[in-house]
């Protein structure tokens, strides 16, 4: 059962960046050079990233991190809900609860393939007040208890009867990560998402290189290197 959401479309458009790294909703803060090498991306923005947690997910680190990482499920260009890290979900009859199918080929940048485990530690985290940061508020409010439903499936009971649209906003807000280092103080310095691209080198205030992640669910990014150059002025990011 899927509905649009009454959520404005600006706002949803900044959940699309994902491997799409050229699609950026705030242009004035970044920029792009010609590739050096066909095979890879420079991107200038006078924004660095403070750490690799999705939970504490904000504007700035918003292309990063969806790079990095992989979400339940995604908005496609006509703002329909979609699963992305999911292979189905289902939102039963009174919109009380929703059943999550896991995809049985995502795996994490750590090496290790993703299970309803994790699923169900991700979402526990996001509704903890001491660890969920910026997701808490949606995932308290409407979610009672999550809990797996044999190897494939995840239940989550909600509060009440809810808005499909804002079941959907909540899912796709919803990263998943390999539970043994989904904490902010493992995320600090590195990402242990399930994203197209990993991390590879991060030199603070200066650079971020990503490389292309050969065993992405979606399959393989076209572009192997995206570079991100860190500037703390116009003028320093022009003459580069």
């Amino acid at each position: 059962m899927h509905t649009r959401s009454a959520i404005p479309a600006t706002r949803r458009a900044l959940l699309k960046a994902g491997a799409a790294v050229g699609v950026l909703p705030f242009a004035t803060a970044v920029s792009f050079a010609q590739p050096a090498r066909p095979d890879t991306i420079t991107v200038g923005t006078a924004v660095d990233i403070v750490n690799f947690d999705p939970y504490a997910l904000t504007l700035n680190s918003l292309i990063l991190l969806k790079t990095l990482n992989a979400w339940l499920i995604d908005y496609d260009e006509n703002l329909k809900p979609v699963p992305s890290a999911l292979a189905g979900f289902d939102i039963a009859p009174g919109n009380a609860s929703v059943t999550l199918t896991i995809r049985p080929d995502v795996v994490f940048h750590t090496g290790k393939t993703m299970t309803v485990d994790d699923v169900v530690y991700a979402i526990e985290r996001a509704a903890d007040p001491k660890r969920g940061f910026n997701l808490f508020a949606a995932a308290s409010t409407l979610i009672d208890s999550v809990k797996a439903a044999g190897s494939q499936q995840v239940v989550l009971k909600l509060k009440q009867p809810t808005a499909t649209s804002l079941i959907t906003d909540m899912l796709v807000h919803q990263p998943v990560l390999d539970m043994s280092r989904n904490s902010a103080e493992a995320l600090s310095r590195e990402s242990t998402g399930a994203g197209p691209y990993r991390l590879v080198d991060w030199r603070q205030g200066e650079s971020l290189t990503l490389e292309a992640f050969p065993q992405w669910f979606g399959g393989r990014p076209k572009t192997k290197t995206v570079v991100f150059r860190f500037f703390t002025s116009p003028a320093a990011a022009v003459s580069a």
